[in-house]
């Protein structure tokens, strides 16, 4: 049962880097130094090269190309180049699914990049701190990680799922809680923990479908552009239910219906530019 997953099964997760666990330590930690950051990423080729190939990508738009990763972290800061760092050890991660006529891997990671690139639209319209707008983004793109466990872990139960809740435009989390007693978002949450990843990313993997009255205004961002992009059916969507947002949502962000309208323009733009965290 998908309900018998438990805080101990770590050899049913998909292994991660060896540098991960370092990362996310480092994540955690506000006193964390470049050199640090340095130290582990020179660890993993594979990581160090992705990430500058990510800082090199039109969706940083550095007016200069970037050799090293000591001047990358000069220039991105290392709130940045530690939130690519991880989020690129996730993805390399949890990348790879079998793919059927139910679901489409591709398209998955499309549709969390769009709430990615969402979210970062929407902290800037909400006039968020610079400093942590990377925050929204990294938090947007890894939110449905949980989805991608259960296909892993879990694959006919959550494709019958699938099969259902599009035959019946039923919620599928809602649909997975009455047959399986938990959702995608509950096990991308204990995955999470068991990872020890930061408490923030934690609390948004856990309730991005449903937030609770007192969750940050980084999970209540992430909510509302899931619903943006569920809405535009960018990516992966099979859950067509609760989509309307309400005034009390724009209100949490400090935004107005009007800051909406503009943002699907927005999206398609600044997607094919952050297409290269999902590549």
């Amino acid at each position: 049962m998908l309900s018998d997953i438990a805080f101990n099964q770590l050899d049913q997760l998909p292994a991660l880097s060896p540098a991960t666990p370092k990362l996310i330590e480092l994540a955690n930690s506000i006193t964390a130094s470049p050199k640090e950051l340095l130290d582990i990423v020179k660890t993993d080729p594979i990581l160090a090269g992705k990430i500058l190939a990510l800082v090199n990508s039109a969706y940083f738009s550095l007016p200069e190309r970037i050799y090293s990763l000591n001047r990358a972290i000069i220039l991105l800061g290392i709130n940045t180049i530690k939130n690519i760092a991880l989020s690129s050890s996730l993805v390399n991660a949890l990348g790879t699914t079998e793919q059927n006529q139910y679901f489409n891997n591709t398209e998955l990671w499309k549709h969390m990049l769009a709430v990615g690139i969402t979210s970062k639209i929407l902290a800037q319209k909400s006039k968020i701190n610079k400093q942590e707008i990377e925050h929204y983004f990294i938090a947007g793109l890894l939110h449905d990680i949980g989805d991608i466990l259960m296909i892993k872990l879990y694959p006919n139960e959550f494709y019958n799922l699938i099969a259902e809740a599009k035959e019946n435009e039923f919620s599928i989390s809602e649909l997975s809680r009455d047959k399986y007693n938990t959702t995608a978002n509950i096990i991308g949450a204990k995955a999470s923990k068991l990872w020890k990843l930061p408490d923030p990313l934690c609390e948004v993997i856990e309730f991005s479908r449903k937030p609770q009255k007192d969750s940050s205004k980084l999970t209540k961002t992430v909510y509302i552009s899931d619903k943006i992009c569920r809405k535009l059916e960018i990516g992966f969507t099979c859950d067509k239910s609760d989509l309307d947002i309400s005034d009390s949502d724009l209100e949490s962000l400090n935004l107005q219906p009007d800051d909406l309208l503009s943002i699907q323009e927005l999206i398609e733009v600044e997607m094919e530019k952050a297409s290269v965290f999902i590549e």
